[in-house]
Parts: C-alpha cells; sequence; structure tokens
C-alpha cells in the first residue's frame, strides 16, 4: 500500500495543487486532489479481472476550476439547497448567496469546492489516507462563524473507501457535506448509466417544488417512479420523472446508525457499489444537467445521463423546516459524518 503525491497544477490565484493517489495491495486507486478534496479517478476491477477509471473527471485543473457541475468534489458548508438563499434562526435572518437563482445551492458561489485545502498524507493498520483541513473564515458565502473543516479519505484493503467529514465552528452556524463523486460503473464503455441496477434503502422521499426544494412533506415511493427499494434500472421508469432522477430518499433507517444505504450494479463489467452512512438521506442523481458539450477525461464526452451521483447528507433546506432534523452546530459541538464506499464484483 501506498500514497504518492504529484503536482497538478497552479490555480488563477497562484496556489500549487496536488495530487494523492492511494493504492491499495488489490491495485484499487483512488487519487484525490488538494484542491476541493475532488476524487479525480477511481480504479476498480471488473470480474474479467480488468482495471478501469469508474468516475468522471477532467484532466486539468483549469477545467475543474471552471466547473459548473461539482465533478467529484466535496461541497458545503451547506450541500443541496436553502430556499430563498436566506434562514432564520432565532431573532437572526441570515443572507446566503444567490448562486442558484434566487435560491443557495452546495455552499455558494466559492464553497468548499473552489478552495485549496492543507494536507497530509498517512499509513494506518492495513489502510492508507489523505486528511485535508480548511479554516473557512466568519461571513464566507454568507454563513456565521469561523469554522475548521477536516476530511479524510481512507483506502482499505478491503476495497472500502471511507469519508470522513468533522468540523468545529466559533459561532451558531448550519453544517451539512456531502462527497458530489460522479460514477459510472461501465467506466465509461456505456455512454450512459441506465442500464445500471440501482437499490436505495428508502420508503420515503422529499416532496420538491420546481425548484426542488422541499416542501417539508414526505411522500412514500411506492407506486411512484422513484422507487428503488427493491431494485431496477434506472432506465425502467426514467421517462416518468422530470428529465431524470433528483430526488432526496430519507434512508430508511435510526439516524446516526450506520446501515447499507444504496447497491448498485453495473450487469456488464460485473462492478458492484455499496454505499453505507450515518446520515439521513440521499441524494439520487442521474447527471440530468449534461448535454454532450461537457469533455471529460480522454475527450470523453459526458452526454445526458452519463453518470450518477449518490451524496449522502443531512435533510436539504433543514434551516427552514423546523421538523426536519437540525443540521445546526453550536460553539464547542462537533460535527461528523462517516460515509463507506465498497466496491465488490458479481462473478456470473
Amino acid at each position: 500500500m501506498e500514497v504518492k503525491e504529484d503536482y497538478f497544477g497552479t490555480t488563477k490565484s497562484g496556489e500549487k495543487v496536488s495530487t494523492y493517489a492511494l493504492e491499495n495491495n488489490n491495485k484499487t486507486r483512488v487519487v484525490v486532489l488538494d484542491y476541493g478534496c475532488i476524487i479525480q479517478s477511481l480504479e476498480t476491477v471488473d470480474k474479467f479481472g480488468q482495471f478501469a477509471d469508474v468516475a468522471l473527471g477532467y484532466d486539468t485543473l483549469i477545467e475543474y476550476e471552471n466547473d459548473p457541475h461539482y465533478i467529484g468534489a466535496i461541497v458545503g458548508r451547506v450541500a443541496n439547497r436553502i430556499g430563498n438563499a436566506s434562514y432564520i434562526d432565532g431573532p437572526f435572518m441570515v443572507k446566503l448567496d444567490k448562486n442558484l437563482g434566487k435560491h443557495h445551492i452546495h455552499g455558494g458561489f466559492k464553497g468548499l469546492n473552489k478552495v485549496v485545502w492543507k494536507s497530509k498524507s498517512f499509513t494506518k493498520n492495513n489502510s492508507i489516507g489523505v486528511e485535508f483541513t480548511y479554516q473557512s473564515p466568519d461571513g464566507e458565502n454568507g454563513y456565521p462563524g469561523n469554522v475548521d473543516f477536516k476530511v479524510k479519505y481512507i483506502l482499505n484493503n478491503k476495497n472500502q473507501l471511507m469519508v470522513y467529514f468533522n468540523a468545529e465552528t466559533d459561532k451558531r452556524t448550519p453544517l451539512n457535506l456531502t462527497s458530489h463523486l460522479y460514477y459510472n460503473l461501465a467506466a465509461n464503455k456505456a455512454k450512459t448509466v441506465l442500464d445500471h441496477y440501482v437499490m436505495i434503502n428508502a420508503l420515503k422521499y422529499l416532496e420538491t417544488d420546481s425548484d426542488l426544494i422541499p416542501s417539508g412533506k414526505f411522500n412514500y415511493v411506492m407506486g411512484s417512479p422513484v422507487n428503488f427499494s427493491r431494485g431496477k434500472t434506472i432506465r425502467e421508469d426514467l421517462a416518468k420523472t422530470n428529465g431524470g432522477f433528483d430526488h432526496t430518499f430519507v434512508i430508511n433507517k435510526e439516524i446516526g446508525s450506520l446501515l447499507v444505504t444504496s447497491r448498485v450494479i453495473e450487469p456488464t463489467s460485473g462492478r458492484i457499489l455499496d454505499i453505507v452512512t450515518d446520515q439521513p438521506t440521499l441524494q439520487f442523481y442521474t447527471a440530468n444537467n449534461f448535454d454532450g458539450s461537457l469533455t471529460g477525461k480522454k475527450s470523453i464526452k459526458y452526454s445526458k445521463h452519463a453518470g450518477f451521483c449518490m451524496e449522502t447528507q443531512g435533510f436539504p433546506d433543514a434551516p427552514n423546516h423546523p421538523d426536519f432534523p437540525s443540521i445546526f452546530i453550536n460553539p464547542g459541538e462537533k460535527y461528523s459524518s462517516h460515509t463507506q464506499i465498497s466496491f465488490l464484483v458479481k462473478n456470473d
């Protein structure tokens, strides 16, 4: 097992950016950047013993700096949407960046995905990893409080990638981080992920308006196009949706407990993706906004539904919904989140 650091590029503002390549004893390999904690590539084996990259991404830093899709990045301070880019907390109204029309999404104009983090690699027992840290100043993108963030990626010999988020603040503030990694388990041998077989352990999902802002109501998946509770292909009910899946599923478990959240199988390669998290929701997104104009690694054009995201997180727009579990933390409290991503192979 080893970690290799290399130079990746220099930002427009003159900051050096490095890559960290994590490779375990099974030759599973994960490459991450200290810019946005981005997972740039993720090489796993298929049922034929062939390794290929199952993560969407770019070849150059300038492409990541210009990327509007959060490809591979950590997003926050608050992932997903906050309606009208504001919330009321006690006597205070907090106004955030309006970076999605009149709304706020994924932390603002310069969220955690657009900054260079401090980094250090480590080896521990039968695992290797990288720890990233960043201090977000009071008022950044409108959020109160100086917040110290820590992100850890750990790869072990069980072909599990662990993602740990931790944070502390000096003022009461909302926090809700997630990884915005786009997968294609066919490793671009298929232009879309529509034939991937998906299971999501959820009986309910959040009702949203036309801007995908939660109404506060929970809907049952049974009888709806978003029912993945028993597993089906993405293609099966896609035509019954508004252009694709971009839904918040309420995980069927006690908050804070670790349970299988979702499983994805790509039948041709035999690759299996299992996700386990302590977070209460999962945003399942099928790259509905891709249109073929986006050029990724190795000059591959990313068409609509070229990848999918499994974003484990707290409830979106939670500061505006008192009935949702709170995402606020206070001074002296610690924010933490843990997601485990496992890579398996289904042999026929």
